[in-house]
């Protein structure tokens, strides 16, 4: 057996470190050390909702658990949403990352935010949403069809978890100035079918070079990425 692997891995929108727990399972069943975090605002954490909680913020929540664990050579894994701080966390502290790894997300450069990336009628629907349900505080989490959830058991358990989403998140620009995160092992992960309409530009991506630290690996499912993808980050 190979050395055990250090992951950190970083929820997506609307969701905790619970999502991560099938994957955390599978992968310390082989040895590893996971670490499954919940950002501010999210998950269990949702009872410290703020108005002001920015991307700076998340990124905090995440070096405060590498600090706090003493971790090093850490594989960061950031999904949909999570990959946005991911990549702050990546300016911050690049000597004690592995690899960063994106899995189904934006790629924001320096000042771009989650907003910036998206169809402006996706974001316009958000805001107004998040106005009526909450004085513009957060939106409300989508259904888990959304996410490409069928299996009713899987549907409900997801329904009873999500939490909403800080409005101002999506709207805060990444500050990664430094750019030394893109200086990283970097590997994008992303599914072969798209059913979230803001990451389908990333299916044109698949077999392109996406700068000479990149690797492409595609997805056919959630599982996959815990039983064979990372085998071969």
């Amino acid at each position: 057996m190979k050395a055990p692997l250090t992951f950190v891995l970083v929820h997506g929108a609307w969701h905790g470190g619970w999502c991560w727990r099938r994957v955390a399972d599978l992968l310390r069943k082989d040895g590893h050390l996971v670490f499954t975090p919940t950002l501010t605002g999210f998950g269990e954490r949702v009872h410290l909702t703020r108005p002001d909680l920015t991307l700076e913020d998340f990124a905090t929540d995440l070096v405060n658990v590498i600090t706090a664990e003493e971790l090093s050579d850490i594989i960061l894994v950031g999904h949909s949403f999570g990959g946005n701080p991911v990549s702050v966390v990546g300016d911050r502290v690049p000597e004690l990352l592995k690899q960063l790894v994106f899995l189904d997300t934006l790629l924001l450069k320096n000042g771009e935010s989650g907003f910036s990336q998206l169809d402006s009628a996706i974001v316009a629907q958000r805001i107004e949403l998040a106005e009526k349900t909450s004085g513009g505080l957060t939106i409300p989490p989508p259904s888990p069809e959304v996410f490409g959830v069928v299996d009713p058991a899987d549907a409900e358990w997801l329904r009873r978890r999500l939490t909403p989403l800080p409005l101002l998140s999506g709207a805060d620009p990444a500050g990664t100035s430094s750019g030394k995160w893109s200086q990283a092992r970097l590997t994008l992960l992303a599914r072969t079918r798209f059913t979230s309409r803001p990451f389908e530009h990333m299916s044109g991506l698949r077999g392109k070079p996406i700068g000479n630290t990149w690797n492409w690996r595609p997805v056919m499912t959630p599982w996959s990425l815990a039983q064979t993808n990372w085998r071969r980050l």
